[in-house]
């Protein structure tokens, strides 16, 4: 009888769970939990990614929310973009990824891959590896239609410029 209280009491509290981590804001917006949020805003700020172990899972869940153009947090009028900013934090362990949703049908999702990029390459393990190099570009605005195409092309001359040193 034990048993079976135990394993309702852990489905009930997975359900729970679950249900939490789906909230919703009024304009039916997707919004991170706010601590996780914040915790990596403020690393971001202190670009502390050099030594930070990416978990898989997470970077997988980015990465798949990167072309939802609902994924964002409006916030006294700004847009952040939380699954690019997310993927930024990571640094070179993800940049592979995000080289290849350069090739995204998704225009929306290429501009996203694109800014994660920029966010990417300033990260203390990308910089050590690239010497600090890293695409202009259009700084931190996100490239729209044929503005993207060139903005591409010059990520992935750079990445395999550094592909050895980054994927070290």
């Amino acid at each position: 009888m034990k048993g079976k209280l135990f394993y309702i009491g852990i489905l009930i509290a997975s359900m729970m769970s679950s249900c939490l981590s789906d909230k919703k804001d009024k304009d039916n917006i997707a919004i991170d939990e706010d601590s996780l949020y914040m915790d990596s805003m403020d690393s971001m700020l202190r670009n502390e990614s050099a030594d930070v172990k990416v978990d898989h899972d997470t970077m997988t869940y980015y990465l798949r929310q990167l072309g939802n153009p609902k994924f964002v947090d409006r916030t006294d009028g700004i847009e952040w973009y939380i699954a690019a900013e997310e993927l930024g934090l990571m640094g070179k362990q993800v940049l592979p990824y995000l080289i290849k949703k350069l090739d995204s049908d998704s225009e929306y999702e290429r501009g996203q891959a694109l800014y994660a990029l920029r966010l990417a390459s300033q990260q203390d393990n990308v910089k050590a590896a690239t010497g600090g190099e890293f695409v202009e570009g259009n700084g931190m605005a996100i490239p729209e239609g044929k503005d993207q195409i060139p903005i591409i092309t010059e990520w992935k001359k750079w990445y395999d410029k550094y592909k050895d040193a980054l994927t070290q």
